[in-house]
């Protein structure tokens, strides 16, 4: 029975490898849009952009201040936070 090489045969292959998991990796985390402000959530809001086929999504809180910020979310997030829930965990006040 003849052996199997399992691993990459070169280092060039094996480079390559690793600048593929690094590229996919950055592409993951790069989705992701930064954490808004702690506060409660006062308004929820939604678009469809149609040039992309893409919704965005928006949460706007009340910060501890009485100051408002509205930032963009993932669809997990805007859906896990309904109305006066506390951001970032999202559970009901």
């Amino acid at each position: 029975m003849p052996a199997t090489n399992r691993g990459p045969r070169t280092w060039t292959e094996l480079a390559r490898g690793v600048a593929t998991a690094a590229l996919l990796v950055l592409a993951v985390t790069a989705c992701q849009p930064p954490p808004g402000p702690a506060g409660t959530v006062t308004d929820r809001d939604r678009t469809y952009k149609a040039a992309t086929k893409q919704w965005e999504y928006a949460l706007t809180v009340r910060r501890p201040d009485r100051t408002t910020a509205t930032f963009k979310v993932t669809r997990s997030t805007y859906r896990a936070c309904p109305a006066r829930s506390a951001y970032p965990t999202c559970t009901e006040d």
